[in-house]
């Protein structure tokens, strides 16, 4: 009975141990894990630190860009506005050129000389 009662105690003991030992690799697993997670905390409060500032600054940014498009549609208007006006002069000047050169031409002028009279006058020049 002896016999049973320490085969039973040490078979009891080293499910315990076992028991233990499975504890303890799961604590080592949960470590690492831990310090995975801890890393990973760290690295991102540091990435995210600095965030506020940036966002910030890059809301500046995009207002500055936004002002600087705008003022580049204004000046794109103005622009256009010019090269119309140009158009417009450009567009009476020659109404008026033509008018007054229709108006200053004789009516010998007007037509065009024939084959025949420009080969007389290259005649009379060469001679």
């Amino acid at each position: 009975m002896l016999i049973f009662v320490l085969v039973l105690n040490l078979s009891i003991a080293s499910l315990c141990w076992y028991g233990v030992w499975r504890i303890w690799q799961l604590r080592r697993a949960l470590v690492g894990v831990t310090q995975a997670l801890t890393t990973a905390e760290y690295s991102v409060n540091q990435a995210l630190q600095s965030a506020p500032e940036l966002w910030l600054a890059g809301q500046v940014n995009v207002q500055h860009w936004h002002h600087q498009y705008e003022l580049a549609l204004l000046r794109l208007q103005q622009v256009r506005q010019i090269l119309t006006l140009l158009g417009l002069g450009q567009f009476v000047w020659r109404r008026y050129a033509d008018r007054n050169a229709s108006q200053s031409r004789s009516p010998q002028m007007s037509k065009r000389p024939d084959r025949s009279s420009l080969q007389k006058l290259r005649l009379s020049r060469s001679r």
